[in-house]
């Protein structure tokens, strides 16, 4: 009979680990699929936010081809982003005027259920005391939609290229 004690209370203590196993594992694929998920939110939201700053998502359908050309001139009076001593290390006037000429070309196709959008931003900041500075912009984006019976899929992919701000940057 004490064999049968000891057996049963071994079927007992590995039925309990095999039931601790799988919760560990229904924890991990849990923690998995939170970091897949925050993952994909993180890629996600800023083309969102991104969508929303620039007007939302194109929208194929509107008006085939505009293009855009513009200048613009500003003062600045902080121009390093801090004071004369991160100035002075950067190298930098703090005071500077900055001209920007930019072309901006939209194109959608006049289809909205099938369609492509393409979108162009080319500028040049040309900076009058600290020509180090001066950099160009570039912003380009394209989306595509299609409809396959009830399903619409669609896409976005986006470039975005220019200087970084100098309050972003340490010293």
């Amino acid at each position: 009979m004490a064999a049968n004690d000891c057996m049963t209370l071994d079927c007992a203590e590995t039925d309990a680990a095999l039931r601790r196993r799988e919760t560990v594992r229904r924890q991990r694929r849990g923690y998995a699929f939170a970091g897949v998920a925050t993952l994909v939110l993180t890629a996600v939201a800023p083309m969102a936010a991104r969508a929303q700053s620039i007007g939302g998502p194109f929208t194929p359908g509107g008006h085939p081809l505009s293009v855009g050309l513009q200048f613009q001139t500003l003062f600045d009076s902080n121009t390093a982003r801090g004071n004369d001593l991160a100035a002075a290390i950067r190298g930098l006037k703090q005071e500077d005027v900055i001209y920007t000429p930019s072309i901006n070309v939209n194109y959608s196709s006049p289809n909205s259920r099938e369609g492509v959008a393409l979108r162009a931003f080319a500028g040049y900041d040309f900076y009058q005391n600290n020509t180090i500075l001066s950099r160009e912009h570039i912003d380009l984006s394209a989306a595509g939609n299609a409809t396959f019976g009830r399903c619409q899929v669609g896409a976005q992919v986006a470039y975005d290229r220019g200087q970084s701000g100098l309050e972003d940057l340490t010293l």
